[in-house]
C-alpha cells in the first residue's frame, strides 16, 4: 500500500512537471511604428493622391487576423502621414477604387495602391513524443524559416484603372530556426495554423514583422519622390485627355 502511494505521488509530480513544460513562451506583442524624417509645407507638392488601404497581397495572410491586420492598419495611418509630410494632399484611404465617388476621382491626380508581398517557407524536422496519458504526438524538433517580402506600389488612373506606374522592391531576406512547442497529430500543417497555435513560431515571426514594417516604410518614404509623383500625375492627365477624345 505504501509503495502504491509513492508510485501515485511520483506520477502526479511527473504530470505536474509535464504540464508546466507544455505552457511554452508567452505571446509577443509586436509594435509597428514609423516617424517621417522631415515635413514639407502643407500641400507644397501640388499633387493629390487617392490612397487605397495597404494590403497583404497573399489572401490567406490578409485574412489571418492579429498581428497581420495590426500591421496593415498601422501602415495605413503611417503612409497617409508620410504622404502629408512629403507635401502631398491625400484623399481616402479607400478599400477599393470602386468605392471612390466621382468627386474623389475628379479631384485627385491618380490612385495609389500599396501591397506587401510576403511569403513564408518552413522546412521542419519532426520528433515523436511519448505521452504519459493519451496518444503519442508530434512536435517540430527544428524548423528552418525563410521569409521573403517586397513592397509593391502601383499608380492607376482614377477613372479607367489603367496602370500608370509600378514598382516592386525586394526587402531583405529573413531567416531563423526554432523548436516547436505545440502538439500535432499529423505533419501536414500550414504555416498560418502553426503560427496561430505555437508561440515558439509566433514570437520570432512577429519580431521579424516589426523589422519588415520598418524596412517597408523606409522604402516608401524614399520612393515618394515629389518630382516622380508629379510625373505620374502628368501621365494620368494625358490618359484622361485621351479618354475624352
Amino acid at each position: 500500500m505504501y509503495l502504491k502511494k509513492i508510485s501515485l505521488s511520483l506520477l502526479v509530480i511527473v504530470l505536474v512537471l509535464n504540464s508546466f513544460s507544455q505552457k511554452g513562451a508567452s505571446r509577443y506583442n509586436p509594435q509597428f511604428k514609423f516617424e517621417p524624417q522631415k515635413r514639407e509645407s502643407v500641400a507644397s507638392a501640388n499633387v493629390t493622391i487617392a490612397l487605397l488601404k495597404p494590403i497583404f497581397i497573399d489572401k490567406e495572410i490578409s485574412r489571418a487576423g492579429t498581428p497581420w491586420d495590426d500591421f496593415s492598419i498601422k501602415m495605413q495611418t503611417d503612409i497617409e502621414e508620410m504622404l502629408l509630410a512629403k507635401g502631398f494632399k491625400v484623399r481616402g484611404p479607400f478599400n477599393t477604387r470602386d468605392e471612390m465617388v466621382f468627386n474623389d476621382k475628379q479631384n485627385s491626380d491618380f490612385t495609389l495602391e500599396i501591397g506587401i508581398d510576403l511569403s513564408v517557407d518552413i522546412q521542419r524536422d519532426w520528433k515523436t513524443v511519448l505521452a504519459l496519458i493519451g496518444s503519442n504526438y508530434l512536435r517540430v524538433k527544428k524548423g528552418n524559416v525563410n521569409i521573403s517580402s517586397s513592397v509593391v506600389m502601383t499608380a492607376k488612373s482614377n477613372f479607367s484603372g489603367e496602370k500608370l506606374w509600378k514598382k516592386n522592391i525586394q526587402l531583405s531576406q529573413k531567416n531563423f530556426s526554432y523548436t516547436g512547442d505545440a502538439k500535432w497529430s499529423y505533419k501536414e500543417i500550414t504555416f498560418l495554423n502553426e503560427f496561430k497555435e505555437d508561440n515558439n513560431l509566433f514570437n520570432p515571426i512577429s519580431k521579424q514583422l516589426e523589422i519588415i514594417y520598418s524596412e517597408a516604410l523606409t522604402v516608401l518614404w524614399n520612393q515618394f519622390d515629389v518630382n516622380e509623383m508629379k510625373g505620374v500625375a502628368n501621365e494620368s492627365k494625358k490618359e484622361k485627355a485621351e479618354q475624352k477624345q
